[in-house]
């Protein structure tokens, strides 16, 4: 496969299968889940509540890319009844293309918020990671913006000390109109370490982030991995690495990561997979060594529960302290322009996370803990500890993105 080819194809499908790939859609689903446990339908009124953030409302302007997508909350391990919930945080604003005229882009911030309440409510902390503008560092001469979104936390203790880990993903986006990042080159997977949540986005951990992509990512955002060579994945099969959590256990820091293949200049579900690698987090984070871990999912798992992929994974702790893989289910759809049709989210039970291995049943079918449905409602984290349940968002047709509690608690 020719570079141009990798470049050409993320370029046009991606929006299939990064962020909003789950959330742009406003058909029902119809897929049947295998033993299914505890569900929730979000469409019926009342069932989902709306959480908004004190201090933090959505921005505004034109169009409707507003709102909070991407939540992520863990809970404090040394405050009871602290819950940290970062999200991306959307907004429209005006930039400058090459020709001089002025263009409204499609901007995300990475924000954090607070609850001491064991997740009644959630008060504004700060902007984690924001979007700044910044000259693209692969010498285009164009003046875009740098983007954050897909926030991921983890905390793990040593001794006395608790240390959290913060990733999010970074790209460069293109002073054009809409939501134009260069997706082939300047996506990138960035981890920090702080002795608190509100510290991760301090000048000091950003400048010492470990830098994640693959070999197709541009050299001017000094990689410190290639994640498809270290998986021993051609770049057909991990031509991008998108939406990446953290799960932190027994002294490693796990990155659960979606791996995008690609034939020619068409997306290839059949063989994308959700991949994890795993270091041992200790000093700079720049020196960390990275290992493969192995395959949590495949195509195979999709087909399972009645989808054609699987979109940003999230690996938890369930009530019982079992390990449970939180996924977005979705179908192919080309009448969509982001041609995948994101329905709900599903949590499935994990036997082991190192190596990666689904739990079976009798029948040898994945264990499903928990259902959530909704028209266009996706991309679900979770923390037992919260009252809030399974967290969700969704995009009203016409309307913002906004983030709903279902009260699961698997």
């Amino acid at each position: 496969m020719k570079k141009e080819e990798i470049r050409y194809a993320t370029w046009v499908v991606i929006l299939a299968i990064a962020l909003w790939g789950c959330i742009a859609q406003n058909k029902k689903s119809d897929r049947h889940r295998n033993q299914p446990g505890p569900s929730v339908d979000c469409d019926v009124r009342g069932e989902c509540p709306q959480i908004m953030i004190l201090d933090d409302p959505p921005s505004t302007g034109p169009g409707t890319f507003h709102g909070y997508a991407d939540s992520i909350i863990a809970h404090d391990l040394d405050v009871l009844d602290r819950l940290w919930l970062a999200y991306s945080w959307l907004d429209i604003t005006t930039g400058t293309d090459p020709s001089g005229k002025p263009v409204l882009m499609a901007v995300v911030s990475s924000h954090l918020a607070r609850s001491d309440d064991g997740g009644t409510t959630f008060n504004f902390v700060g902007e984690l990671y924001p979007a700044t503008p910044l000259v693209d560092p692969e010498g285009s001469g164009e003046n875009g913006i740098l983007s954050s979104e897909t926030v991921s936390l983890a905390a793990m203790r040593s001794g006395g000390d608790v240390t959290w880990y913060g990733a999010h993903l970074r790209y460069f986006l293109r002073p054009k109109r809409g939501y134009n990042p260069n997706y082939a080159t300047s996506w990138t997977v960035r981890i920090g370490a702080a002795p608190s949540p509100d510290q991760l986005g301090d000048t000091e951990v950003v400048e010492n982030e470990t830098i994640l992509g693959v070999s197709m990512t541009s050299p001017s955002y000094n990689l410190k991995v290639q994640l498809d060579k270290l998986a021993g994945l051609p770049i057909q099969k991990c031509a991008m690495v998108n939406n990446p959590a953290l799960f932190a256990q027994n002294g490693s820091l796990y990155l659960i990561v979606e791996c995008l293949a690609f034939v020619g200049t068409d997306s290839d579900y059949d063989n994308s997979t959700i991949q994890v690698f795993g270091t041992t987090p200790f000093g700079n984070p720049q020196t960390w060594i990275w290992r493969h871990v192995g395959k949590l999912s495949d195509h195979s798992l999709a087909e399972e529960l009645g989808a054609d992929t699987l979109l940003q994974p999230e690996v938890t702790l369930a009530a019982d302290g079992s390990l449970m893989l939180m996924v977005t289910p979705a179908h192919i759809d080309h009448s969509l322009q982001v041609r995948t049709r994101g329905e709900g989210c599903v949590a499935i039970e994990i036997d082991s996370l190192d190596p990666p291995m689904i739990k079976r049943n009798s029948e040898g079918r994945s264990v499903v803990r928990a259902n959530i449905e909704g028209k266009g409602f996706c991309a679900c984290t979770y923390d037992n500890a919260s009252t809030t349940g399974i967290l969700t968002h969704v995009q009203w047709e016409g309307h913002f993105y906004t983030m709903h509690a279902t009260g699961l608690r698997p």
